[in-house]
């Protein structure tokens, strides 16, 4: 069983939400894979921590007890031992957490994922113009970069085509309907 990149404890495997989570006895932070805090995060209502508690605590209760253990340098990854970097989950949420670049795991301090729950349920349903226009701002941001990595990708492509391509007028033609979208 890994150790707490914090207290250096062995962890305990739970499950939570259906989801295979090591938390640990001590701090009681949590490791998890990325895909599965995704899924923690963004899963129903049931998941507010009904047999915990946090369902009753309150946005500035679990700020204060975030802020209070939050772990402000970076550890080491309990699954390769590799250095965690510190992000954000979501760009328009306060909250920072500590992720594994090689084996994509994620530490939350305690209070965290109830905590980036709230704040990302409250951005999904919020009705405030200031926070949608951001939110919509942002997706179009993120559909601006999608789009730009895919004419990345066909350059890319384009320049092997070039290089290996079938003879002048082979690979010409592939670019053409590259160029068209007709790939």
């Amino acid at each position: 069983m890994p150790r707490c990149p914090a207290c250096f404890v062995p962890m305990t495997d739970v499950v939570k939400g259906g989801v295979h989570v090591k938390t640990c006895s001590q701090c009681f932070g949590e490791w998890m894979s990325r895909t599965h805090l995704m899924h923690l995060v963004r899963g129903p209502a049931e998941l507010d921590g009904a047999a915990t508690g946090a369902a009753a605590v309150g946005l500035k209760e679990l700020a204060a007890l975030v802020h209070e253990s939050d772990t402000t340098q970076a550890l080491t990854c309990p699954e390769c031992h590799t250095v965690l970097s510190i992000d954000r989950p979501h760009p328009m949420i306060p909250v920072n957490l500590q992720f594994c670049r090689k084996c994509s795991g994620a530490w939350l301090d305690v209070g965290k994922l109830p905590l980036v729950r709230k704040l990302y349920q409250a951005l999904l349903h919020t009705t405030d113009p200031r926070l949608t226009a951001l939110r919509d701002r942002l997706a179009q941001a993120e559909l601006g970069a999608e789009r730009e990595k895919e004419k990345l990708e066909s350059l890319q492509t384009m320049r092997q085509i070039l290089r290996h391509g079938t003879g002048g007028t082979g690979a010409l033609e592939q670019m053409i309907s590259m160029l068209l979208g007709e790939r």
